[in-house]
């Protein structure tokens, strides 16, 4: 599996735009197809992502004929909860799973 979703992992995320994910792809390609027997690559994505990165990611994934997509990570929005500012702070700067995450991956997910 390829993660270039991780929020935990500054600067990860933007390894998600398509120059960046083709070129990562299609190295991985050619180092699996030189095998004499290929694994399955899978590419982990951010819920966050918007509606023209999915796109761009899903050209992607076809062009470089990967074999499925992990929807999704967790999430870095904050905006949606229910909670103060100070014990939104309290999270910190890493991914939320669970309940805040649903309604993004059902987003994903129908895209």
């Amino acid at each position: 599996m390829v993660n270039v979703s991780s929020p935990n992992t500054l600067g990860l995320r933007a390894l998600q735009n398509k120059d960046a994910l083709a070129a990562i792809l299609n190295s991985l390609q050619d180092v699996n197809n030189s095998k004499p027997k290929t694994k399955p690559i899978l590419l982990k994505i951010a819920p966050d992502l918007t509606d023209e990165q999915i796109e761009d990611v899903m050209m992607v994934v076809q062009q470089t004929k990967i074999q499925g997509i992990v929807a999704t990570n967790t999430t870095i929005a904050r905006a949606h909860l229910s909670y103060t500012p100070a014990e939104i702070e309290k999270f910190g700067a890493g991914g939320l799973s669970g309940k805040p995450l649903t309604a993004r991956a059902q987003r994903l997910l129908k895209r």
